[in-house]
């Protein structure tokens, strides 16, 4: 595998990981989709937006 190849695989593993490792804090959903949040703030914008909509928090282990 070249070294630009292998550079860019790896820089590519670590974003999946970060990505991976950072969990959300709050899942919002409504009849057709699933959102989540970071922040109450942006919970309160999509209870605004779709006010039938169900929210958790889910526990963090």
């Amino acid at each position: 595998m070249s070294n630009y190849r292998l550079l860019k695989k790896r820089k590519a593993e670590k974003i999946l990981d970060k990505i991976k490792n950072n969990s959300a804090s709050i899942i919002f959903k409504t009849k057709t989709m699933t959102v989540t949040l970071k922040t109450k703030e942006q919970l309160k914008k999509w209870l605004d937006m779709y006010p039938t909509g169900k929210y958790t928090f889910p526990l963090q282990i």
